[in-house]
């Protein structure tokens, strides 16, 4: 019941195909530029676990309330998402 979904720009591509190719093929489900934001807010809060980059979608996640695993850079750890485990 694992679905992964890859949210990012055309240019992405190449990223969410490897991404893909480490997973399952019954694990698999990606999409690259085709969802509006409201879709992947849905998407998010449907979500069991967000992981990713301090970026917007981090953002969406911790606002519709999911858990978080992202990577920052040279951040304090005041910095993680609000309200959410992460």
């Amino acid at each position: 019941g694992l679905h992964w979904i890859v949210a990012g720009h055309g240019d992405d591509a190449p990223l969410a195909a490897a991404l893909d190719a480490l997973l399952p093929p019954h694990v698999r489900r990606s999409t690259l530029g085709d969802a509006s934001l409201g879709e992947l807010a849905a998407w998010l809060e449907e979500a069991r676990l967000f992981l990713g980059n301090n970026s917007g979608p981090m953002h969406l996640a911790a606002a519709v309330g999911t858990p978080s695993a992202v990577t920052y850079a040279l951040t304090n750890p005041q910095h993680t998402p609000w309200a959410v485990p992460a």
